[in-house]
């Protein structure tokens, strides 16, 4: 899916088939092993319990704050560790 898209109400169509077309490449196996640590690190981070290594990790699988963007507004977590202030 490309970085700077912006949905509009025609556009759901297009967005379901990218996100269908990314799991069928990665494969089921891969798309519920990436959902289990993206998962478990965010239960970790809002606990305040990630090391700098399962940070470091963090960023290198979602390296776009642009991703991390979430609808109610909550900032992205900081790269130390911690939720952001």
């Amino acid at each position: 899916m490309p970085t700077a898209y912006k949905a509009t109400g025609k556009s759901y169509a297009a967005v379901i088939a990218w996100i269908l077309q990314g799991a069928a490449r990665l494969g089921l196996a891969e798309v519920h092993r990436s959902a289990a640590y993206a998962y478990g690190y965010r239960l970790l981070w809002l606990a305040d319990l990630t090391t700098r290594e399962q940070d470091q990790a963090q960023q290198s699988r979602f390296p776009s704050g642009r991703r991390w963007d979430r609808p109610n507004g909550s900032p992205p977590p900081s790269r130390s560790g911690g939720p952001a202030a």
